[in-house]
């Protein structure tokens, strides 16, 4: 019974990787069961043996997809530096792995992905604020922060960060921009409490967002 778990799961993965790159292929609206199936090379019945409709199929490659990045987010950590340090370089990294990726960002910003893109912010949130929270938390016990609401900072911090600051979506005007992150950079010193203004988005220009 385990050795099938394990197996079923194995395939599961594998199949996600796949259903991402077919995502980015043809987008939400368009990317049917039918498409889903010819691109996989498997049966309908194969593809309910594993997944109980496109919503359910898309949701599980949107989160395996967002997973993969948090680890790969706290295996560039490094725990002997300060929480402050810890904290710029894991914005830094974050949002460089959500937009660094042109081609990839161009898809998921078109008109048609919009339901493909809110998932995918709604994703980024609740699957990373836990391990922005935890150098939060650090922080907070090494006292460079001082907040009773560590997660609830980093899901807004990386709700502002990956969505406010999105420059594809809003299509800011450029020399709004400093403005913008300078009242981000604010509103975080604020929120963790910090005895000096720190900047977290120092890093940021127009070619980033």
């Amino acid at each position: 019974m385990a050795r099938t778990k394990v197996n079923f799961d194995s395939k599961k993965q594998e199949l996600l990787a796949s259903i991402w790159q077919i995502l980015l292929k043809y987008g939400y609206e368009q990317m049917s069961i039918s498409i889903i199936i010819k691109e996989l090379s498997i049966s309908r019945g194969a593809f309910y043996h594993y997944f109980e409709s496109k919503e359910e199929c898309v949701d599980s490659a949107i989160i395996e997809y967002v997973n993969q990045s948090v680890t790969a987010l706290r295996n560039m950590d490094n725990y002997s530096e300060c929480a402050v340090v810890r904290l710029q370089k894991a914005i830094k990294n974050g949002i460089s792995l959500f937009h660094d990726n042109i081609e990839q960002s161009k898809v998921i910003n078109k008109p048609e992905n919009a339901i493909f893109h809110q998932k995918l912010m709604i994703a980024f949130t609740k699957y990373m604020s836990p391990f922005y929270a935890s150098i939060i938390k650090d922080g907070v016990i090494g006292k460079e922060f001082e907040t009773s609401f560590p997660l609830e900072v980093a899901e807004m911090l990386l709700t502002l960060s990956n969505f406010y600051l999105d420059n594809i979506l809003f299509q800011w005007e450029a020399k709004s921009i400093k403005n913008k992150i300078e009242a981000l950079e604010e509103l975080v010193n604020k929120s963790l409490g910090t005895e000096k203004y720190i900047a977290f988005f120092d890093f940021i220009t127009m070619e980033v967002i």
